[in-house]
């Protein structure tokens, strides 16, 4: 299959991500928890961002790196897949992971008690999360949200086995693979809601991140992310990028559901479509709002938003409280503004001085050849999904 989806349209999904990544730090700063009312729904349904990140990694990865696996699998290719994968998330991943397990230790960390397990445990705990491989139902992680990188992580390890049934065989093999997909989701949605017994629970929100339903959430949309990419040129495909009217229609049911209670499936299994018509940047949303400046800003960061944002979580707390105690401001208004900034600043210093550098510098220690380094905060869609 060709790659036919331009740098505009890579453009809009990296805005998409940098979106997500932001309603993610609001959803954990100023969530209730709660589907009383339509706002609270909304701030609680910040959990289904991660499912974002899922069906688009999906469809990333395969605009990136199916040319690599066309031809079978190899190990060189597979070696050249995971070694690029490494370099994009490992650097910046094993520095948050070594600071909240500093945190957890010292008890800064006030969630989880450093006296809860022996030494011993915390060791392993701490090797496991290094190995990225804590949510196959192994551990939690240290730091929380590391548990759908680890889950993503179990999708890379099987990339090349999805993309045969994916992209290189039949049609009606993909059917059948959006079939298993959908039907896996379905299933994963009835056991949350038996498990938690009604309609208006954070039914996908998995906050068990040591249980291997964290895989079984990732893999499904990941590969129907894989699926999207392939449908994005057929009739269909082109068809749906290319109209404005069904375009906008994906995009306002898409956030309309996040006011309603119980409606993460749908929303779920929305996703591919809409990521397909953002792919063609012919509606307001993909060709102004997704690529505007601020959306590219953010979604360059948002790998560094989402992995820094919790670990400011008592100092945010600590601060908040002490202002609010001089009735400077109130308690969630300080906390969304504040937990935005601090998490920003400390996101481009970790984009400019820590992600493009080791990321260039490991490519080049995997490949055994010399990597342009990408200019700072400059827009760069050759690599930036890389």
């Amino acid at each position: 299959m060709s790659k036919s989806v331009g740098a505009t349209d890579v453009n809009s999904l990296t805005g998409l991500r940098g979106i997500a990544a932001i309603y993610v730090v609001i959803h954990h700063y100023i969530g209730s928890g709660s589907f009383s009312n339509w706002h609270e729904t909304f701030l609680t349904h910040g959990y289904l961002a991660v499912d974002v990140f899922f069906v688009l990694s999906g469809f990333v990865m395969a605009l990136n790196y199916n040319h690599m696996f066309q031809r079978g699998f190899s190990t060189a290719s597979y070696y050249k897949f995971i070694g690029r994968r490494i370099a994009r998330i490992y650097p910046i991943y094993i520095i948050t992971t070594i600071i909240a397990f500093c945190l957890i230790i010292f008890g800064l960390d006030q969630d989880i008690s450093a006296t809860v397990y022996s030494p011993h445990i915390w060791a392993l705990k701490l090797v496991v999360n290094a190995l990225l491989i804590q949510s196959w139902g192994i551990a939690g992680s240290l730091n929380g949200p590391a548990w759908s990188l680890s889950a993503e992580w179990a999708a890379y390890a099987v990339f090349p086995l999805l993309l045969i049934p994916c992209l290189f065989r039949t049609v009606r093999l993909a059917y059948v693979s959006i079939f298993t997909c959908v039907a896996s989701l379905i299933l994963l949605y009835a056991d949350r809601f038996h498990a938690t017994d009604r309609i208006s629970s954070a039914l996908f929100d998995i906050s068990n991140y040591h249980n291997a339903l964290c895989v079984c959430r990732c893999l499904p949309e990941f590969t129907l992310g894989i699926l999207a990419f392939r449908f994005a040129e057929t009739t269909f495909g082109r068809k749906l990028r290319q109209s404005k009217a069904i375009s906008s229609l994906l995009s306002l049911s898409i956030f309309a559901l996040l006011f309603v209670p119980g409606s993460d499936l749908i929303f779920v299994l929305l996703l591919p479509l809409f990521i397909i018509s953002l792919a063609g940047g012919t509606i307001y949303i993909s060709g102004k709002l997704l690529s505007s400046r601020l959306a590219l800003f953010a979604g360059r960061l948002s790998y560094s938003i989402y992995l820094l944002h919790t670990l400011f979580g008592e100092f945010i707390d600590h601060s908040k409280h002490q202002l609010a105690a001089y009735g400077m401001i109130s308690n969630k208004s300080f906390e969304v503004i504040f937990a935005l900034c601090l998490t920003t600043v400390t996101a481009y210093l970790s984009y400019n001085y820590v992600e493009v550098p080791s990321r260039e510098w490991l490519r080049q220690a995997f490949e055994g050849r010399p990597k342009r380094v990408a200019s700072h905060m400059t827009p760069d869609n050759s690599s930036r999904f890389k």
